[in-house]
């Protein structure tokens, strides 16, 4: 088979969180362009459809459940038929399985020693000492098939609605777009990526009294986080949001000049829709979520190759100056 003279059925498989989603993005566009007829078809948890809604490289997109059975994912797979091509971006035995199974003409998947008879054509794995970022490496997927597009940047596609949902909420807290709001994530659903609530509580106080901006706390669902450091900060309610889906989420963003906070779906839905940030790493490489060389995506880290502090540790030698002085140098940058 000559891939240059397909227009083939692919189908990207398997996504289940929101950071992940947004990072293939960069592949899925590449080979969109590479096969301009192409249908690309896309399977993906519930919770993260969202991310490849309103995608133009996109040509469908089969939800299965959250830890959806194999069978389950083998129909969602066989629904189009008989793949050309299948990306597996998670690469987990799992979705090799699943990609093995689908009988496509060429398999493409992460290089795993023990899930490499699953696949025709090998990503590489990340060097653990030296990273780079995940969209960047997601593009090996696509590089495999001859494509040599290196475009990296991520997109989320928002909606008119979207942005009516937030702009009414900024008219709600008496906010217009000459109020620069400055948004804050302090929650992450693996506890060694939280860094300590009155940190993030003296942070929002200096930017109160700094007035640096009008504070924006982000309240995750079914978690208290938001609410400890409002009570920490004394600020009141109007300072706090609910969202709704990743649309909203995703406008409201757009609408901040800046957002701090641990690593996790929010930042890198602020990063596709760009909008600045701030985040804050324990023990682990923060180039892997952190554009490379941007000044306005700034990664606060103690990560070496060789260190010895735990996760805990090294977030809490990051201080609150520390985060205020990389918010005013990105505020600076940005001009927003």
């Amino acid at each position: 088979m000559t891939l240059s003279s397909l227009s083939p059925t692919i189908i990207a498989i398997l996504f289940k969180r929101v950071g992940d989603s947004l990072m293939a993005t960069p592949a899925l566009r590449a080979v969109k362009k590479q096969w301009p007829s192409a249908r690309i078809y896309v399977i993906a948890e519930e919770p993260v459809s969202r991310v490849f809604q309103h995608n133009p490289s996109i040509s469908e997109i089969a939800t299965v459940e959250q830890s959806a059975s194999l069978l389950r994912l083998h129909r969602a797979v066989c629904q189009t038929g008989r793949p050309d091509i299948i990306l597996d971006f998670l690469s987990n035995p799992r979705s090799a399985l699943i990609t093995a199974l689908s009988r496509a003409s060429e398999r493409v998947g992460i290089a795993y020693s023990s899930r490499r008879w699953a696949y025709n054509r090998l990503a590489p794995l990340q060097d653990p000492i030296h990273p780079v970022y995940s969209a960047q490496h997601k593009l090996g997927l696509a590089h495999t098939l001859g494509i040599e597009n290196s475009e990296y940047s991520t997109e989320f596609h928002l909606t008119d609605a979207d942005r009516e949902s937030a702009e009414s909420l900024w008219h709600s807290r008496g906010w217009n777009d000459s109020n620069r709001v400055i948004a804050f994530f302090v929650h992450s659903r693996r506890l060694y990526k939280r860094w300590p609530l009155e940190n993030f509580a003296t942070v929002i106080r200096r930017v109160t009294t700094e007035q640096l901006g009008e504070p924006l706390l982000i309240v995750s669902p079914d978690d208290d986080s938001a609410q400890q450091v409002a009570e920490l900060s004394a600020i009141s309610e109007r300072h706090l949001i609910q969202v709704r889906d990743l649309g909203e989420l995703g406008a409201i963003l757009q609408r901040c000049a800046l957002l701090i906070g641990n690593d996790g779906g929010p930042k890198h839905l602020a990063v596709a829709v760009n909008t600045p940030t701030v985040t804050i790493f324990g023990a682990e490489p923060p180039a892997y979520w952190t554009p490379p060389n941007s000044p306005v995506h700034i990664a606060l880290s103690r990560w070496q190759p060789d260190m010895k502090l735990d996760s805990h540790e090294a977030l809490e030698q990051i201080s609150p100056d520390e985060v205020l002085e990389c918010a005013r140098r990105v505020l600076s940058s940005s001009k927003r």
